[in-house]
């Protein structure tokens, strides 16, 4: 499967990555391939295109992570279009979310939108435009309200389930079970000699 879909040049500095999938470790050789270029070009806005894609692995995010250095090092900025819940709450998890800017749609970076590529292309004039892929049905997560092209800075994820009485009985249980066994072997230890 192939997890780059195909990228495109916007403007003489921004180029747009278009992923999907299930980005395990087997996507960072296709994400080398498709970035490590613009390093060396004058691209100084990496935009990874995300709404088809289904989770990220660690390997992906450290990644990005190291994209996201290169692009800092040349004085420009990594931004995620797109991301889905599951997506942003891997971010979330890891305490990287600060470092990336999220956005939903590519028009809040200025990018109007027409059909992207079907296949890699070569770097397009400042006049290309870009089409995301529709979003697959997905509920909307609980956003804050950020303004119109700032990034969105945070994601409510689900609580964790309530337990139930039993649940606690049994482990409340187990727990005295451990302390009643301990002290009477202390007991048996210090009396014993």
């Amino acid at each position: 499967m192939k997890y780059v879909r195909t990228t495109r040049t916007v403007g003489p500095e921004t180029t747009i990555v278009f992923c999907r999938g299930g980005m395990n470790v087997l996507a960072v050789e296709e994400l080398h391939q498709a970035v490590d270029p613009l390093v060396e070009d004058a691209t100084l806005h990496l935009v990874l295109e995300m709404r088809e894609v289904e989770y990220v692995s660690s390997s992906v995010i450290q990644f990005l992570m190291e994209a996201q250095d290169w692009m800092k090092k040349k004085g420009g900025r990594t931004s995620l279009v797109g991301a889905a819940p599951a997506v942003h709450f891997a971010f979330e998890t890891a305490r990287l979310d600060s470092l990336f800017s999220f956005y939903e749609t590519l028009e809040e970076l200025g990018i109007t939108p027409q059909a992207p590529p079907s296949s890699k292309s070569a770097p397009a004039g400042p006049s290309s435009k870009i089409t995301p892929t529709p979003l697959a049905s997905r509920p909307a997560p609980a956003r804050e309200q950020a303004a119109p092209g700032r990034p969105v800075e945070k994601i409510f994820p689900k609580p964790p389930p309530k337990r139930d009485a039993a649940f606690w009985r049994f482990w409340g249980g187990l727990a005295a079970l451990i302390a009643a066994s301990l002290a009477w072997s202390i007991y048996l230890y210090l009396t014993r000699y």
